[in-house]
């Protein structure tokens, strides 16, 4: 994805678009274009998810020591 805007009426309106259809064209991307709000809203709903199951946040939790334990033997 890249970063891209355009503006009109002067609102700038910011998004990402597939990188790939610059090349080959729009086709080539099964998600062509998406706004920069719409990828937050989407994100924050996918963190809020993921940190309500106990169990996740502490697989998470013990793969973070553990690869702090590594790095240290490095």
């Amino acid at each position: 994805m890249a970063h891209s805007y355009t503006n009109k009426n002067g609102k700038l309106y910011r998004s990402y678009r597939c990188s790939t259809a610059e090349k080959p064209g729009r086709s080539a991307c099964s998600t062509p274009h998406i706004s920069v709000g719409e990828i937050g809203t989407n994100t924050a709903g996918e963190v809020r998810r993921l940190v309500a199951d106990p169990a996740l946040v502490d697989q998470v939790f013990a793969e973070v020591i553990s690869q702090q334990s590594e790095l240290k033997e490095w």
